[in-house]
């Protein structure tokens, strides 16, 4: 079950990484629902917080793990994008943020 779940997870992030992308490519930047990056992060962290308080030890473990690393990945990414458009790094960082607020509340409801 769980290399099932692994996959789906993979792919889905793929897709999303690959729509974004070819955002880029034709200079289509996503715009993000928030405007104040405090809020969202803040937001972000109570969803976070939730979803570790809903998984096992080994579980909450894995998670952290790949939330740390998300946060790296979000920094590089909203150079990068950024860079693209000489635009605001803190719209990318709310979108992203928001994205992955929305991935953290799919998961939590996925994993019950």
């Amino acid at each position: 079950m769980a290399p099932l779940i692994f996959n789906n997870c993979l792919q889905e992030m793929t897709k999303k990484r690959t729509l974004e992308l070819n955002s880029y490519l034709q200079n289509q930047m996503p715009q993000p629902n928030g405007s104040n990056y405090q809020t969202v992060d803040r937001k972000l962290n109570q969803v976070y917080q939730n979803t570790m308080g809903t998984l096992a030890a080994s579980r909450q473990s894995q998670l952290k793990i790949a939330q740390r690393t998300w946060i790296v990945f979000r920094d590089a990414s909203s150079k990068f994008e950024s860079s693209l458009s000489n635009g605001d790094k803190q719209l990318s960082l709310i979108r992203m943020t928001e994205q992955r607020t929305k991935d953290l509340v799919d998961f939590s409801q996925q994993s019950r």
